[in-house]
């Protein structure tokens, strides 16, 4: 079988090496029998080293079938300038890797790159601090018996939340108030599954970097309080913003949710970058958004795909 790799796509990487990089390359030499390993240029900052691990797969052959095979192609992609303090990412060098029924795999901005394996529950970085190149290699073949097993999941059924790649920011809000949403099928109207909220946003400054922004979800507001946005709702979040010294905006959100129980079991490793492929990934997962913001009112749809295309 045929196999395209995302590493065909990067070049090699020649500046100078960290000395730490330097002796780490040397432990994967010896450990994997190369004389040679190729470095490519991940980015401007990180490099790229195609890697094969050998995965332990059930006798029987993979849970449901999934492709996981008997050597798995990676990026071990380790940032030159502040590794080890930065411990180095895992990605999967396969372009046809099952991403979409894998858990434990961080969200990326382009869909076009690889994957990277999401490979402990806490800090990487701080998992690392007293780590060497070879644990997280020992770690990786771990991920991928457990994916091959069905067993990367540990909470039983539970949906493990996605980690974000290349974002910043956050977005604020207390999961018991909107959890019961959702459970209950609180519609503001019977036609569609959606909620208005109460929020505002924000810009963060961050030491070292650009700014951030940063959403908060203050309330649900349900049918009967409407007509009372525009006069005591708004009025009392400013009153509160301007209380606490904050410089954010107040706006209305929309919590949406699909039209049916069903349990969706695919994952998402990349988001919609406009309005376009929100509305499209939205319909996917049965989530008629189009309609729902065109009840909503609060908007004009050409203004808002202008807006998140910039």
């Amino acid at each position: 079988m045929k196999i395209t790799l995302y590493s065909n796509d990067y070049s090699d990487f020649k500046e100078g090496l960290n000395p730490e990089v330097e002796r780490s390359i040397k432990i994967l030499k010896k450990k994997f029998k190369f004389s040679v390993l190729r470095l490519l240029a991940f980015d401007k900052d990180r490099i790229a080293i195609p890697l094969q691990l050998p995965v332990q797969r059930p006798v029987g052959g993979t849970v449901d079938g999934i492709d996981i095979r008997p050597k798995e192609d990676i990026l071990l992609v380790i940032n030159n300038n502040l590794y080890p303090v930065v411990a180095p990412r895992v990605y999967s060098d396969r372009k046809d890797f099952p991403i979409n029924v894998l858990s434990h795999l961080y969200v990326k901005r382009d869909k076009d790159k690889p994957t990277a394996l999401c490979l402990v529950r806490g800090n990487l970085n701080e998992w690392y601090a007293d780590k060497r190149i070879i644990d997280i290699i020992r770690l990786s073949e771990e991920w991928f018996f457990k994916a091959a097993c069905g067993i990367l999941n540990e909470d039983a059924e539970e949906f493990d939340p996605a980690r974000l790649e290349g974002y910043n920011g956050y977005f604020i809000y207390k999961y018991n108030d909107l959890k019961p949403l959702v459970a209950d099928n609180a519609r503001f109207i019977p036609s569609y599954g959606f909620a208005i909220l109460l929020q505002s946003i924000a810009k963060e400054k961050v030491k070292n970097k650009k700014q951030q922004w940063v959403y908060k979800v203050y309330k649900h507001i349900p049918a009967p309080l409407i007509k009372k946005i525009n006069d005591n709702i708004v009025e009392e979040a400013n009153s509160v913003l301007r209380k606490d010294g904050l410089n954010e905006r107040v706006l209305f959100g929309l919590i949406v949710w699909a039209n049916d129980s069903r349990v969706i079991d695919k994952y998402f490793t990349s988001l919609p970058r406009n309005y376009g492929e929100l509305e499209r990934f939205c319909n996917n997962i049965d989530i008629d958004l189009y309609r729902i913001i065109k009840f909503f009112g609060l908007i004009d749809k050409r203004w808002l795909v202008k807006s998140l295309q910039k």
